[in-house]
C-alpha cells in the first residue's frame, strides 16, 4: 500500500484500512511505502494517517528523509527502532544514490547503490519498491532483495520516464550477474 492515498480522501483512507485489514487476516503480508507528496494536501494530515499504516504492515519501504518526517526522529539511526516499534518486522529505507538499509531488529543489511549514467530519476524510488517486492514474493533473502531493488532502481533511472527503464527479468539477472550488457 502507498500513503498517498491518506492524502486523496478520507474514505479512500478508510478503504485502505479495510482491505490492508481483510489481507492481515488472510495472512498476507503487507508492505507500506509512504512515498509523500507535498502537492496532494497538508503534510500534517498525511504523516497522521501513514503513521496509522506504519501499525498495521509488515514491512515499511521508506525513504530515509519522509521516515524521518513520518517518525519525527531527528537522526536516522534510530530509524529502524522506531519502526519496528510500531509494528513493522521488517523496516527498508531508500537512500538514493547512497544506496539504501534494512533492519528486522536482529540485523542490519546494507545495499549501496549501483552507479548509473542518469537520464531522469524519475520512478527510482517506486522501480527500487518493485524490485524489492519482486525479490520478496520469490522468497528471496532480505540482502538479495535490496540488491535486486538497487539494480532495478538503477537501470530505471537510466531512461527517461517513470517506467519507461524498468528491466526485464533477464536484464536484471544480467547486470547482477555483473555483465553489465543491459542496453538502455
Amino acid at each position: 500500500m502507498t500513503g498517498v492515498t491518506t492524502a486523496i480522501s478520507p474514505t479512500a483512507f478508510a478503504a485502505t484500512l479495510r482491505a490492508v485489514g481483510a489481507a492481515r487476516e488472510a495472512g498476507v503480508t503487507v508492505l507500506f511505502d509512504p512515498n509523500i507528496r507535498h502537492k496532494l494536501g497538508p503534510i500534517e494530515i498525511q504523516i497522521d494517517g501513514m503513521r496509522q499504516l506504519c501499525k498495521v504492515a509488515d514491512i515499511v519501504l521508506a525513504g530515509e528523509e519522509e521516515a524521518m518526517a513520518i517518525s519525527g526522529l531527528p537522526d536516522r539511526a534510530d530509524l529502524g527502532e522506531w519502526f519496528l516499534g510500531q509494528g513493522a518486522r521488517l523496516a527498508v529505507f531508500k537512500r538514493g544514490e547512497r544506496g539504501a538499509w534494512a533492519t528486522d531488529g536482529d540485523e542490519v543489511w546494507q545495499q549501496p547503490a549501483f552507479s548509473m549514467p542518469v537520464a531522469d530519476p524519475v520512478g527510482a524510488g517506486d522501480a527500487f519498491a518493485a524490485g524489492f517486492v519482486s525479490a520478496a514474493l520469490r522468497g528471496a533473502p532480505v540482502g538479495q532483495a535490496l540488491k535486486e531493488a538497487a539494480v532495478v532502481g538503477a537501470l530505471d533511472v537510466a531512461v527517461a520516464g517513470d517506467i519507461e527503464g524498468l528491466p526485464t527479468v533477464e536484464e536484471r539477472d544480467s547486470f547482477l550477474a555483473g555483465s553489465g550488457l543491459v542496453r538502455r
